[in-house]
């Protein structure tokens, strides 16, 4: 596998050479003790001096002795007015026993060891645990980095540190293609095939070209495309899966390969060995598994959120059109009230009529109004429910369940880790095949919308549906429902260090 840069080379620029430093920086890193002082005294050259306080000041920096020729002018020039220095700062040398007895003092000093062989096996034991945790090549040099500062030795090279991260890296590659050399005959590889060969009706390009790049859309045919590659890479993974344990590639190695994968032409895979290409797509299949799944839940949630503006939306237009219509309901009941009240009023008071005469008049007004008031009642049902936010909602049902029913069938969700009575619904529809009945799981639900799913004798299958997607975006939200296989979406407690491991090595 070729190279890759461990780090750009404006970071190893900021890493590995000469520093810049501002006025702060010099007068911290190149203040002598007592002690230097006095060795100086000794020195019978001030080119001398100045070479050595330079060595002296960057080294305390950055764990590095750089070359003379390398030094900054700005701080040659600072080191020489602090210290009253006299010499031709255009003309400064020095020869290598010099610089190497220089080297030997402020590594006295300063409590360092210089690098040897026993310090690049501490830093390659220190890359091998890294590397089975993250495979990020910039982060293993930094934590190295850190490493040689802590047992206080002279830096390496960049050279040297990548070396170092590339046999580490290669050795665990090996260790792994060994691994899989028992299964070199197993008909199971064969299922990698698929991948490198050509699609005819694909402009003739490599089927792995399908699989490169993630899909982003919302629509409902773009879902279901996605879909459908996710369901073949499922199906090859499942049927992989105990190959990948037993060769023992984790989360993290599977995504550095197959970004290398996807980063390569097709054609530089096939020229490797044929066990080292099924490698390579053993990597790919596993990190495709896992971030299609990632990658599925993403639009799920973006799909969910934005049905739930678009209905309170459409909810907030609707009360601002139907105000008008219920204050003047409002105002109707109100008017029949004071006419029912005002007649009845002035039938009791009136007196031409007898008792007999005035229950039967009262009775007729009782009567009229009463149907009148129904009718107005009806019509403040009506406006009511106009404005009813689960009407809104279930009117998303129907866009929501062709984007995203095959979606909660396909996905794995964890159950030991995510709440019983969402789990419990998921697993019911993933069984009828989202055929939902009003025997589906409800506990899932809140008080109120249990109720609200049965409105008289009718279940209202549709609401269900837009409920359970909603709570499904909500629960991965808020951690109460994960993901069995993924990067962003497990349990939180499985990104956590393992308990024995902790006790052991804290």
């Amino acid at each position: 596998m070729a190279r890759l840069q461990v780090l750009s080379k404006k970071e190893q620029q900021e890493l590995f050479t000469v520093p810049k430093l501002n006025f702060t920086q010099r007068s911290f890193y190149f203040k002598l003790s007592s002690s230097i002082e006095e060795t100086l005294i000794n020195f019978y050259d001030d080119s001398n001096k100045m070479i050595f306080i330079l060595l002296y000041g960057y080294f305390r920096m950055s764990h590095i002795f750089f070359k003379v020729s390398d030094f900054s002018k700005d701080d040659i020039l600072y080191v020489k007015k602090i210290y009253n220095l006299k010499f031709d700062e255009n003309n400064i040398a020095s020869t290598f026993r010099t610089e190497q007895r220089y080297r030997t003092l402020i590594r006295k000093y300063l409590g360092i060891q210089p690098y040897t062989q026993a310090y690049r096996a501490s830093l390659e034991d220190e890359t091998l645990k890294l590397s089975n945790n993250f495979l990020h090549r910039k982060k293993i040099l930094y934590a190295l980095i850190d490493l040689a500062k802590t047992l206080k030795i002279e830096l390496p090279s960049y050279s040297e540190f990548s070396n170092i991260i590339s046999h580490i890296l290669t050795q665990q590659k090996s260790n792994m293609l060994g691994k899989l050399k028992v299964y070199e005959g197993d008909e199971r590889l064969k299922l990698l095939d698929e991948f490198i060969e050509k699609n005819e009706s694909y402009k003739a390009r490599y089927n792995i070209m399908l699989y490169k790049r993630l899909e982003h859309a919302t629509t409902k045919k773009k879902m279901l495309d996605s879909l459908s590659k996710y369901q073949l890479i499922k199906n090859k993974y499942y049927q992989l899966q105990s190959i990948i344990d037993a060769i023992g590639i984790t989360p993290k190695e599977a995504q550095y390969y197959a970004t290398w994968v996807a980063k390569s032409q097709t054609q530089q895979v096939r020229k490797k060995d044929l066990l080292e290409i099924y490698f390579f797509l053993l990597c790919f299949v596993y990190h495709q598994f896992l971030i299609r799944s990632d990658n599925l839940v993403d639009r799920l949630l973006l799909i969910v959120q934005s049905a739930k503006n678009s209905s309170l939306r459409s909810q907030k237009e609707s009360a601002y059109v139907n105000s008008t219509n219920k204050d003047k309901v409002i105002e109707s009941l109100e008017n029949s009230n004071l006419s029912l009240i005002n007649d009845i009023h002035l039938i009791i008071n009136h007196n031409i009529f007898n008792a007999s005469d005035k229950l039967k008049r009262v009775q007729h007004i009782l009567e009229t109004q009463t149907l009148q008031l129904k009718k107005i009642i009806h019509q403040k049902e009506s406006v009511d429910n106009a404005q009813d936010r689960y009407l809104f909602i279930e009117h998303k049902s129907v866009s929501l369940q062709g984007k995203l029913s095959k979606l909660i069938t396909e996905v794995e969700f964890d159950k030991e880790s995510s709440e019983f009575d969402l789990i419990e619904a998921i697993e019911h529809f993933k069984l009828v095949d989202g055929k939902i009945t009003k025997f589906s799981p409800k506990a899932f639900l809140e008080e109120k919308e249990q109720e609200l799913i049965f409105e008289e004798d009718r279940f209202r299958i549709s609401l269900y549906k837009v409920l359970l997607f909603f709570a499904i975006s909500d629960g991965i939200k808020s951690g109460k429902l994960n993901l069995k296989y993924s990067y962003r979406y497990k349990n939180f407690d499985s990104y956590l260090m393992d308990r024995t491991q902790w006790t052991t090595d804290k």
